[in-house]
């Protein structure tokens, strides 16, 4: 066991959950997310650095504002903790590598769309482009590390499998939403489709359509159940899907 290097994931781990939390508030409303200072929900006040150490700082206010002791959501450390874990599972499967880092850098934007497709119904534009860029830069890395030869090798088989992502996600969309009578594949789930090639490859497509089949099944009949309403968010399948294929790269890539 590593402890420096588990310190330093658990660390990276709540720092990213913390961006999360950022992006499920600020992406829906518009808001920036880059540079502007977090402040409270309720009474506006910027938020210090007491206020801003992810989960313990909600913990130990006991679920409130410091400032004006309004309630802060239990979501905001639930995402920041998922973030962690799932930041510590990417370490047990790739360790500290450029590999296993991308991999953490795409968790916050993951459970931020995770989220934001349960409470809204959509995929915003700004998280779908950001996992996009990452993916561009990660098959970058591939390259510069040498495990292909020339960026051109490397892109265009995910490029094409990016397409085909996208055509057969179309295909699916027409044939689903012409057989409901109404629209049963958002466009939002149709980008993440394509830039879902730009990560997996062509060679992971039938286990992407079959994972992503199952988990939105399962998560259909627990949304009836328990929520109640008509639309559903299939997103968060996709999103599983997507992660849980990574991360199986992980043992085989070694």
């Amino acid at each position: 066991m590593n402890v420096p290097e588990i310190l330093a994931v658990i660390f990276l781990g709540l720092v990213f959950g913390s961006f999360s939390t950022a992006l499920v508030y600020r992406v829906p409303r518009k808001q920036n997310w880059v540079a502007k200072r977090s402040a409270c929900t309720s009474c506006k006040t910027k938020l210090s650095f007491p206020d801003l150490i992810p989960v313990f700082s909600w913990v130990f206010s006991g679920g409130r504002c410091r400032h004006c002791g309004q309630p802060v959501s239990w979501l905001y450390p639930a995402i920041e903790i998922l973030v962690l874990v799932l930041c510590l599972v990417v370490y047990r499967f790739f360790g500290v590598t450029g590999e296993g880092l991308f991999l953490m850098a795409l968790t916050p934007l993951l459970s931020a769309l995770t989220v934001i497709d349960f409470q809204r119904m959509i995929l915003p534009d700004q998280l779908l482009f950001s996992c996009f860029i990452l993916g561009i830069a990660r098959l970058g890395y591939f390259t510069f590390t040498g495990q292909f030869h020339t960026f051109s090798d490397l892109f265009m088989p995910y490029l094409l499998a990016a397409v085909f992502y996208l055509i057969l996600s179309l295909a699916l969309r027409y044939i689903v939403s012409t057989a409901l009578g109404k629209e049963a594949l958002g466009m939002g789930d149709v980008k993440f489709f394509f830039i879902t090639g730009f990560w997996l490859g062509v060679q992971w497509m039938p286990i992407f359509f079959i994972i992503a089949g199952i988990s939105g099944v399962c998560m259909r009949i627990f949304w009836r159940i328990f929520v109640k309403t008509p639309e559903f968010p299939f997103g968060p399948a996709l999103i599983l899907a997507l992660f849980s294929l990574l991360l199986l790269q992980g043992p085989i890539l070694k």
